[in-house]
């Protein structure tokens, strides 16, 4: 694997308000727990996963032997609603909350992750947005699911 840049496979799953949300994973079973990437407001899947490989976190945790995922969340990047009409509305006027964060997207990723890996708790990474967003994980979804956190900016 030196000197190849991993590439990581592009999932969607939907959550019960219907949203579509994109989720990108970088397989690697070598240490137990998988680590999940959330990225700030106003940003996307690039603010932890930059396409240049020496300065992406989400390539270098998976070098590392770190089962990594990177979640986008409802509004950024390919993270979109599933209705037509609410895409349109969209561009005009975001629709969502950090309500919706917290209690609609966070969710539906962890299970889906857990679900995939096999694994309760996992890693956490977030930044601006996604570390405040971490906080509300382990106050709605207990201490179980994380096995350790960072915060960067939040």
């Amino acid at each position: 694997m030196a000197g190849r840049t991993p590439q990581a496979t592009e999932e969607f799953i939907e959550t019960p308000d219907g949203w579509r949300l994109a989720l990108y994973h970088y397989p690697n079973r070598k240490r137990r727990h998988p680590v999940v990437l959330v990225h700030g407001m106003g940003s996307n899947r690039h603010n932890l996963d930059f396409p240049d490989s020496q300065l992406s976190i989400a390539k270098y945790l998976h070098k590392k032997g770190f089962d990594t995922w990177v979640i986008e969340l409802r509004g950024a990047g390919k993270s979109q609603p599933l209705s037509a009409v609410n895409r349109l509305k969209g561009y005009l006027r975001p629709s969502y909350s950090f309500d919706d964060h917290v209690f609609g997207d966070i969710p539906a990723f962890v299970k889906h992750i857990q679900r995939a890996t096999g694994q309760k708790a996992l890693h956490w990474v977030g930044h601006s947005l996604g570390g405040v967003l971490l906080y509300a994980v382990v106050g709605t979804l207990g201490n179980s699911v994380c096995k350790s956190a960072v915060t960067i900016g939040a």
